[in-house]
């Protein structure tokens, strides 16, 4: 990933306020650190609707790497040129690929989501029915809507203690990325031990419950429901506690990486 130097940031849901500063006016947004921390590789912030849908967006498509829409309740409704249009509720996952024509058709009052984009600039194009092409149906990236209520948790990740529920973005970026739930299947009273990870973007946004982490040079910081780490690549890091009602979003570029045991001082 091209950008400035990455370094560590946490924003709380307590210490972020939303505004009216975001791209568009119905919505107002909380920024969650990323693209200040990623060197303006990634921006991610929580979009929360200021009134009800009167009218879409319009057709239009943007040019970037990757986009990714995780729906945190209410609806949200959008078509996709060559696809048709997707319902989605609470849970559901948009991951569409770059230049894919679309429009957002439909909203709840009440509807909330985080957005993932990838850089944090770029070019938006407005269109007309029918005057793009259909692209990134077949192949990788490729559209993909994975439903709220779609997909079981399983305990087949890299940590005992929780399931996981694939949110199809890997299959989607060809590898890429990746992105995926995590539920504690019981307290943690024990920590995972302190390790690093040889990856180029790692974001974790808590759901609910909470959970303890180490991180070195920054110490122990517990985090709740709304609360967003952008951990910069190599950084050493410990979860040291966590509830047993935790439920989080993970998300990280590429989608497999190694990852090393280390020893605290």
């Amino acid at each position: 990933m091209d950008g400035g130097r990455m370094h560590f940031s946490c924003v709380t849901a307590k210490g972020s306020a939303f505004d009216r500063k975001g791209f568009r006016p119905q919505f107002a947004y909380r920024d969650l650190g990323i693209v200040g921390s990623s060197g303006g590789r990634v921006d991610a912030y929580v979009m929360r609707a200021l009134e009800p849908c009167r009218a879409s967006f319009g057709l239009h498509r943007h040019n970037l790497d990757f986009e990714l829409l995780f729906i945190l309740k209410g609806r949200l409704d959008v078509y996709f040129e060559g696809v048709g249009t997707f319902a989605t509720t609470a849970g559901a996952a948009i991951c569409q690929p770059p230049m894919l024509a679309h429009d957002v058709v439909g909203w709840s009052e009440d509807l909330e989501l985080l957005e993932i984009i990838a850089p944090s600039s770029f070019q938006t194009d407005s269109l007309r029915p029918g005057e793009a092409a259909p692209t990134g149906l077949v192949g990788a990236p490729r559209l993909s809507v994975v439903a709220g209520d779609e997909g079981a948790f399983a305990q087949d990740g890299l940590r005992a203690g929780f399931a996981y529920r694939d949110l199809g973005v890997k299959a989607a970026m060809g590898g890429r990325w990746l992105a995926h739930l995590l539920r504690a299947t019981g307290p943690g009273t024990r920590p995972i031990g302190l390790h690093r990870h040889a990856l180029d973007f790692q974001m974790v946004y808590l759901l609910r419950g909470w959970m303890r982490f180490y991180y070195e040079g920054h110490g122990e910081m517990t985090l709740g429901p709304g609360d967003c780490v952008h951990q910069p690549p190599g950084i050493a890091h410990d979860v040291l506690a966590w509830s047993e009602d935790l439920m989080l979003f993970e998300l990280t570029t590429p989608g497999e990486f190694a990852t090393e045991a280390l020893t605290r001082p």
